[in-house]
């Protein structure tokens, strides 16, 4: 049997490794019956947002929690619709005067809220992505807010006006609620019902906490005008302690993209986008609300909840 030349032998593996893979090519580039060949997953879109310096603080970014309680129920409505027929609407536009309107006032608010996951790359720059879903089930939004009439329900025994939103299967948290009331020097929690000036800026609290992320607190201003319930702000400032006391960030996470009001119905459509900041490592990603040793400073007082830092108040209080 005549042998085969050892350069013919290397040439023919040759011819078949490259045949072998012109085969494996044609597979990968099959085109569909409709003429379009699939296309490698594209990266993900980057979108504006906000990296704003590191702070060891979860009040970092101008949120109080002095009425927060936690345990709240899981829903997507946070301050039920029929509320507004028990109570006065009573909101202040600035420090020394609220005005009291009748009960049925406070329009219904249908929120939304968008996220980003923001940090900052190899070169110093920040970055954000679209937040698509959940990573987890714990990924939710607490909420809570005064009832119109500018009190917050009990830190004891009641879970009005109180709620947490999970994040939905698009990355969206979306809520409905009743336009809260300005509370004054006793911060919405005075016996009875008792506040006085200065009063503050009606807010809805909410605690974002989703996987991955450093919690983020944050007071969100709802402060419109009646008539056609376009946004309106809020004059001189806020004087009580809760104001003194809030952070005052350089830059916000948080962002308004749409504020369309329906007189007709009276309710107004909101929307947001809150950039995340990404954890690093090992870091913590959970809410710690207690962060003072004296529980007695004014910054612990106005700024830290009552219902979990400080449970000895409520010995002495109704609140």
């Amino acid at each position: 049997m005549a042998k085969v030349a050892p350069y013919k032998l290397h040439l023919f593996k040759l011819l078949l490794l490259l045949l072998l893979v012109t085969i494996s090519s044609s597979e990968d580039d099959v085109c569909s019956v409709e003429g379009e060949c699939p296309e490698d997953e594209a990266p993900p879109e980057e979108v504006k947002g906000v990296c704003p310096r590191p702070s060891r603080t979860i009040y970092s970014q101008g949120g109080t929690a002095q009425a927060y309680k936690p345990n709240a129920p899981l829903s997507s409505t946070v301050c039920e619709a029929e509320s507004a027929q028990q109570y006065k609407y009573k909101r202040a536009s600035w420090n020394f005067s609220r005005r009291t309107f009748r009960k049925g006032t406070a329009p219904e608010l249908d929120i939304t809220l968008r996220f980003n996951s923001c940090s900052k790359g190899d070169s110093n720059q920040c970055q954000c992505y679209k937040v698509e879903g959940p990573s987890s089930p714990s990924d939710r939004v607490e909420v809570w807010q005064t009832r119109p009439d500018g009190r917050y329900s009990s830190l004891r025994s009641s879970d009005e006006c109180r709620a947490q939103v999970q994040m939905n299967d698009q990355g969206e948290v979306k809520f409905t609620t009743l336009a809260p009331g300005s509370s004054g020097l006793m911060g919405g929690l005075g016996p009875s019902g008792f506040d006085w000036s200065p009063y503050g800026p009606p807010v809805i609290h909410m605690l974002v906490q989703v996987t991955g992320h450093s919690p983020i607190l944050l007071d969100v201003p709802m402060l419109f005008r009646i008539g056609d319930l376009t946004q309106h702000g809020f004059s001189l400032g806020d004087w009580r302690g809760q104001g003194w006391m809030k952070y005052r960030p350089r830059e916000s996470v948080l962002t308004l993209t749409s504020w369309e009001p329906n007189v007709e119905e009276n309710r107004i459509a909101i929307e947001y986008e809150i950039s995340l900041q990404q954890v690093e490592g090992e870091k913590k990603n959970s809410a710690d609300l207690c962060e003072s040793y004296l529980k007695l400073l004014p910054s612990a007082f106005y700024l830290e909840p009552i219902a979990t830092c400080s449970k000895s108040i409520m010995d002495f209080f109704a609140v």
